[in-house]
């Protein structure tokens, strides 16, 4: 009988398959050993940055352009028509504007304005650009020119002004040009936020204000507390006249005297501060704000029973455009200049026979820096753009 209870199959690789498999595993490792022992490096690749300068040279007096990649010029042209075209490289991803207008001339006691400037940055560079850039102002009785900033399309044939930036004022200290208001207190909040709106044109404005006269959560636009009062300029004919209702006897009759009637009448922000020489005192203070209070007197609080309470209802600050100094006017433009280290072209600070190397030879020999605006009796900077990518 056969006994099965002590057999026992066994199962396995014989040496020769091991051998087999090992030599091919060798093989492969071999042929492989190349790659796993190499390290991996990243393709980098530097984006090629430029720029492109537009500028009238203060020395010849015309129109200038050039262009840099990575700070190597790359061409110089002086374009007969005054205008530069700028055709973005086709590799740029963005290109940002930095453009200023024509500085305004130094008077007999003020310098001038620098001319307007802007920040543009542009995602689209595929449309050609055409700058215009503003002449400085040639004398005290004119201001500087603007600086105009056109697209001209895919070809250069279209002309679509984007961008007008104002010359700068000349002598600007001697007549005070109000550019904006903000209003920086309200004594009442009825859900009619206090607004302040310039209007009308240089020399006869006036600032209308909206604001209201009492606290109250249930009012609706138009109601009598919610009011608009126009504060003028010099020589502006618009005044306030109106006065609260408290200013009444209990018979509803008006018994306001004349002395207490022109104490609320609204006066021209001239006025508000008296002679010129004040309002220049202020001026250098505040590097360019003026504050107008509103304060009106009441015949009769109708909580505290007190006659002739003097309420402030709102205070605005105004925006006075102008250089009520004797020095230039610096133009933000230099910033982006000096950072680009450019020391000719639209960077141009000394006469080419000058070195120039500290700021008193600067000051001595230097020529004006774009856009900004002239000293006493001095001429301002010229305008113009630089583009960069």
């Amino acid at each position: 009988m056969l006994n099965f209870k002590n057999c026992k199959t066994k199962f396995g690789f014989s040496l020769f398959e091991v051998l087999v498999t090992v030599g091919i595993v060798a093989i492969f490792i071999a042929a492989c050993s190349n790659v796993f022992t190499q390290k991996h490096k990243t393709r980098t690749t530097s984006p090629i940055h430029g720029h492109y300068e537009c500028y009238i040279d203060p020395e010849d007096g015309k129109v200038h352009e050039r262009t840099f990649n990575d700070r190597i010029m790359l061409s110089e042209s002086t374009p007969a028509s005054g205008e530069c075209n700028f055709v973005p490289p086709k590799f740029a991803s963005y290109i940002i504007i930095n453009a200023v207008a024509g500085g305004g001339h130094g008077g007999d006691n003020y310098g001038g304005s620098a001319g307007k400037s802007t920040n543009m940055f542009i995602s689209k560079t595929d449309h050609r650009l055409k700058i215009i850039p503003g002449k400085r102002a040639a004398n005290k009785n004119e201001s500087g020119k603007n600086t105009l900033i056109y697209d001209t399309g895919l070809n250069g044939t279209d002309n679509k002004l984007i961008r007008t930036l104002k010359g700068g004022r000349s002598d600007s200290g001697n007549s005070m040009d109000f550019s904006d208001c903000t209003v920086n207190y309200s004594r009442y909040t009825c859900g009619v936020a206090a607004n302040c709106i310039p209007k009308g044109v240089a020399g006869n404005k006036v600032f209308e204000v909206t604001f209201c006269t009492a606290d109250s959560g249930l009012l609706d636009p138009g109601d009598k507390y919610a009011r608009i009062v126009n504060i003028p300029f010099k020589g502006s004919p618009v005044t306030d006249t109106g006065f609260d209702d408290n200013c009444l006897n209990t018979n509803s009759t008006n018994t306001l005297t004349t002395e207490f009637k022109n104490k609320n009448k609204i006066t021209s922000v001239y006025d508000t501060y008296g002679a010129a020489e004040t309002a220049e005192n202020n001026m250098k203070e505040s590097g360019g704000i003026l504050v107008y209070d509103y304060t009106k007197y009441l015949c009769k609080d109708p909580t505290s029973n007190i006659e002739k309470e003097e309420r402030k209802y709102f205070s605005i600050n105004i925006t006075v455009d102008g250089n009520f100094t004797e020095y230039s006017d610096p133009s933000p433009i230099m910033g982006h200049i000096n950072s680009l280290h450019l020391e000719d072209g639209i960077g141009k600070v000394c006469k080419k026979d000058k070195s120039c190397k500290t700021e008193a030879e600067k000051a001595a020999n230097g020529l004006p820096l774009a856009g900004e605006g002239g000293a006493k009796g001095t001429v301002g900077g010229h305008g113009g753009a630089i583009i960069v990518w």
